[in-house]
């Protein structure tokens, strides 16, 4: 996850990134004009080429 904070209705976060068992990813982009775009590594490739600025802190998130 990045640009991760913390706020009263929960954890909000500026995109996140699923790493799967089978080594796929599943980036989310809610960037995209037409609502949330879901992609592999290289969706996050083109979601920081169009980030202003500096790529936000990132978090890991280990759920198991």
């Amino acid at each position: 996850m990045w640009g991760v904070e913390t706020t009263p209705d929960g954890v909000e976060c500026a995109a996140a990134q699923l790493d799967l068992a089978n080594g796929q990813v599943i980036f989310l982009d809610p960037t995209y004009h037409f609502g949330i775009r879901l992609g592999d590594a290289r969706q996050y490739s083109i979601w920081l080429e169009n980030l202003p600025g500096d790529e936000p802190k990132c978090i890991d998130l280990d759920l198991s």
